[in-house]
């Protein structure tokens, strides 16, 4: 498929049409983030884009702008990406694009929430969802929905997010949206995890796997795996969370997901202390604190790893 790609942008540039280049550059893009070749993935997005912008097609300018920057946030360059994503509406609003308005609120919120920026992340998904409920998308409003779930169950409103939780869940099984369905399942498990109730966690945590394996949604995955090692640990199942850990590593690395990587990586190091595998919790440990490093996590997340280590 690459080849092919390939060898229609060679076809294109020598016919000297620019927004066909353009677009060939952007599917190539595509392809790339597809098979996590993120750098090759954002040059090809990159030049798509002063292509766009050559040719003034704002329409394709403020798609790739949001693509560049959901690349960005996979990566766990969450700054880079918001720069990206605050560029976008303004072109999207200039030309109505209003679904991909929304789409760009929602990711932008994403973002901003990861960084500790609720308030800021919550204007933004309020705007998204007043968007994508006006224009009946159901499968975004449920997107929508499940990160105002877990904004609310940072800011510990339990009653607000189990609400959120219920209506993502209603409008993703509604549309048959199974990707959706297995992200809202675990974090109706997070939810029940910090209300105690590990063992209904367990089971969420379960449901929400099986679906995501079923799809092939390795970061997710990643993410319900962990969840479920965290639950085994609060069960003093520790070995069980051990297996769960290495198997969130090995699936987070498939997905590229280098900042859920430093925080399972943190995980695992701290079950690996408690069976006296010493060597290798320090050997976690460090890990984790090279990659807190490279992605410029707050001062706080650094000093926790560290005082770790130090113990």
């Amino acid at each position: 498929m690459l080849d092919e790609l390939e060898h229609s942008l060679i076809e294109v540039r020598h016919a000297g049409d620019r927004r066909a280049e353009a677009l060939a550059c952007k599917r190539l893009g595509e392809a790339y983030a597809a098979l996590n070749h993120t750098q090759a993935a954002l040059d090809h997005f990159e030049q798509a884009l002063g292509l766009f912008r050559e040719i003034v097609d704002r329409i394709e300018e403020g798609s790739t702008l949001s693509i560049i920057a959901q690349t960005f946030a996979f990566t766990g360059d969450k700054h880079t990406a918001l720069e990206l994503y605050r560029q976008a509406p303004v072109v999207q609003r200039e030309i109505g694009d209003r679904a991909g308005e929304g789409l760009t609120l929602n990711n932008m919120a994403a973002s901003e929430g990861a960084l500790g920026q609720y308030s800021e992340a919550l204007k933004r998904l309020l705007q998204a969802l007043a968007i994508r409920t006006q224009l009946g998308d159901r499968v975004g409003e449920g997107a929508t929905l499940n990160i105002l779930d877990e904004l609310f169950r940072l800011r510990q409103l339990p009653k607000d997010a189990i609400n959120y939780y219920r209506q993502a869940l209603i409008n993703h099984c509604a549309v048959g949206h199974r990707r959706a369905e297995g992200i809202t399942l675990n974090n109706i498990g997070e939810l029940d995890f910090e209300s105690g109730l590990i063992e209904k966690a367990q089971l969420h945590y379960a449901d929400a796997l099986a679906i995501q394996r079923e799809i092939g949604n390795t970061r997710s995955e990643s993410v319900t795996l962990y969840n479920l090692s965290r639950a085994s640990a609060a069960m003093n199942q520790i070995d069980q969370a051990l297996n769960y850990s290495q198997a969130a590593m090995t699936a987070v690395r498939d997905a590229g997901d280098r900042w859920q990587e430093s925080i399972i990586r943190f995980h695992h190091s701290l079950l690996l202390a408690k069976v006296d595998r010493i060597t290798e919790a320090i050997d976690a440990l460090q890990q984790a604190i090279v990659m807190n490093e490279e992605l410029k996590h707050s001062d706080a997340q650094l000093q926790e790893l560290q005082a770790n280590l130090k113990k």
